[in-house]
């Protein structure tokens, strides 16, 4: 029995991302993938650590004529 008939057959265990993807490759469905796959956000924590770093300008306050 092929790994494609066990894997209709839910006979499949075991099944790495690999072999998942060769068998879509093998049906043709590997091209749709990217629709499926969400795209990858960099992490929260990361951006706010690249936000603190970031130079800031000094700031003037109002002066008072006087």
């Amino acid at each position: 029995m092929s790994t494609i008939r066990r894997f209709e057959n839910g006979l499949t265990f075991n099944l790495t991302l690999a072999h998942f993807i060769a068998m879509l490759q093998a049906i043709g469905f590997a091209d749709n993938l990217e629709d499926v796959i969400p795209e990858i956000l960099p992490d929260p924590n990361l951006l706010f650590k690249m936000q603190n770093k970031q130079r800031k300008r000094a700031s003037h306050g109002k002066r008072s004529i006087g």
